[in-house]
Formats: C-alpha cells, sequence, structure tokens
C-alpha cells in the first residue's frame, strides 16, 4: 500500500508534540539533548485565498434557501466565523435584542465523533455584533427546532450539523451558483473580510485603525493574519483601499 506524504502542517504538528515530550525528558535529565532540536521541519503552506464573487452570492444564497440552510449560510458571510465555531453555536449564545453573539467553544471530531471543545487561542473567545438582517434570521430559524438548544439543527442526525455535510452542500451551492470548486468553505470567511473592508472604505475610517478592528472580529491572534485582506482589497477594489468604515453590518443585501 503506498500513502500520500504528510502535509507540512501534520510534520509541524507532530514535531511539536515529540519536541515537547523530548524537551521535557532533558530536563529531567533523561535524555542529553533534544534531538528534535536539529530537525529540518517544512516551511508552512500558503493556500491561496479566494472569495467568492459579489455577483454570485444571490444564485449562491438562493441555493441555500432551496437546501434549508439559508439562515446558516448567511450567518457566516456576514460574520465570518470558522467552521467549526459556526456548527457549535447555541441559541444561548445570541443575545436578539442587542443582536451580540458570543464565541466560546467549537465543533471538532475526535476520534470519529464529534465533540465540542474550547477554542484553541483567547483571541478566538471574543463577542461580535451582528447585522439586524441577520439576527431576524436566526430567530426565525430557532422557531423551526425550539426544542432544541443548537443554533443550527440537523434533522437527519437529530443534532448538530457535521463539517462534512457542510462542506458538501457548500459544493452544491458554489455548482448553483456558477462558481469554481476551489472556493473552499472557509473561503467564505475570507470573503467576510474583504467585502468588509470593501464596505468599510466607502465611508472612510483610516485603514489601519481599522484593522485592528477586524482582526479582533475574526478572532486573529495577530495582525499579520488580517493584514493579508489588505491585498485582496486593493486587487479588487483599488478606489476604495483609502477608505474604511464600521465593521461588518448589512454587507449583503436582505433577500
Amino acid at each position: 500500500r503506498k500513502y500520500a506524504p504528510l502535509s507540512a502542517s501534520t510534520v509541524k504538528h507532530i514535531h511539536a508534540v515529540l519536541s515537547g515530550a523530548l524537551k521535557q525528558a532533558v530536563k529531567e535529565r533523561i535524555i542529553p539533548f533534544n534531538p528534535c532540536d536539529n530537525c529540518k521541519i517544512p516551511k508552512r503552506e500558503k493556500k491561496e485565498m479566494h472569495v467568492l464573487p459579489q455577483d454570485k452570492i444571490g444564485a449562491y444564497l438562493d441555493e441555500a434557501k432551496r437546501l434549508g440552510v439559508y439562515a446558516l449560510f448567511y450567518l457566516e458571510l456576514t460574520s465570518g466565523l470558522r467552521r467549526g465555531e459556526l456548527l457549535g453555536l447555541e441559541w444561548a449564545d445570541l443575545n436578539p435584542e442587542t443582536r451580540m453573539l458570543t464565541v466560546n467553544k467549537q465543533l471538532t471530531r475526535s476520534g470519529g465523533e464529534l465533540c465540542i471543545s474550547v477554542p484553541k487561542t483567547e483571541n478566538s473567545i471574543r463577542t461580535i455584533a451582528l447585522p439586524e438582517n441577520t439576527v431576524a434570521l436566526l430567530i426565525d430559524e430557532h422557531n423551526k427546532h425550539p426544542d432544541s438548544p443548537l443554533m443550527f439543527w440537523c434533522p437527519r442526525t437529530n443534532g448538530y450539523w457535521s463539517p462534512d455535510s457542510l462542506r458538501h452542500l457548500h459544493k452544491q451551492m458554489l455548482a448553483a451558483a456558477g462558481v469554481d470548486e476551489s472556493v473552499r468553505f472557509h473561503d467564505l470567511r475570507h470573503t467576510f473580510a474583504v467585502h468588509s473592508l470593501a464596505k468599510m472604505a466607502e465611508e472612510g475610517m483610516d485603514l489601519y485603525c481599522s484593522l485592528p478592528i477586524l482582526s479582533t472580529y475574526l478572532g486573529h491572534q495577530s495582525l499579520r493574519a488580517t493584514n493579508n485582506y489588505v491585498r485582496l482589497t486593493s486587487e479588487m477594489y483599488p478606489e476604495l483601499i483609502r477608505k474604511i468604515d464600521i465593521i461588518g453590518f448589512d454587507i449583503f443585501p436582505k433577500m
């Protein structure tokens, strides 16, 4: 049997685990030195960011509506949540009156089973404001399954939506909208960030004052990740790059 080579991120993760264990062994004088210190680890793979085109968003969401997952994908496009954060949401995480959403957990898969875990970094734990249209859709979604504590209840599993199911739905929606499959579900997060910057640009807030706000909103650990969107925004909207607005509200028209 031939196995595919491990990805750079997997190798880095294995190295980190081994290095941590062997470092402790050095401290306890079980071994004289940490052999991981001399290992060459691969550079981080940089995946190209894609953005769902503005003129395709309507068709994309039309298909989501037909599939019965409109509120879920509308929330993603107006919040930029990570997939695990989105799927792990509970109704109690939303305050409909203040339109504030608390993000403090994520849905992950461990040992083949879906489970709820704490986000990897402190920055990922945050409270964000949602557009009025989004909150209205979430209230309607909750009314469909009022007895479930979950924000998004999957009728097939009678529980959480699985990440794989979400990926398949996303591909189906891309096909219906005529969008290339290279746009991953995670690229919806990029779509939110880039279109937010473009929308903000129309009102005039300074770019470098706005980036920390966007970074906090997305739960980034540093501004370095957020800064990547500046290049994408400048390529897509060169006439807007010098202007920025307050984040995220009503980026997409109500449908």
